[in-house]
């Protein structure tokens, strides 16, 4: 069963705003108010997991609005992605 993140504020973390990973991880991130000014990235997608990022305004993080590691991807829908430093949707790491 997916985990579901919904209607957060998630803001000023350290880190990464939310890290998604593991096999076979489908995390739904959906509909979250602001994943912003966070220290690295608003989103970071690593280790061979799959999520589904819809409709949420990801801002002013400091590295990637959402990042993708090798070996994991996203479906990535009508999200917000406004003034991240590095890029608002990074592929690599």
């Amino acid at each position: 069963m997916a985990i579901v993140k919904e209607n957060y504020s998630i803001v000023g973390n350290g880190q990464n705003g939310i890290q998604i990973e593991g096999v076979n991880n489908f995390t739904r991130v959906l509909e979250n108010h602001l994943i912003g000014f966070n220290t690295l990235s608003g989103i970071r997608v690593s280790n061979e997991a799959h999520p589904h990022i819809l409709l949420n305004k990801i801002y002013k993080n400091l590295s990637e609005g959402i990042l993708l590691i090798e070996g994991s991807s996203a479906v990535i829908e009508k999200n917000e992605l406004l003034s991240n430093v590095r890029m608002n949707i990074g592929l690599g790491g």
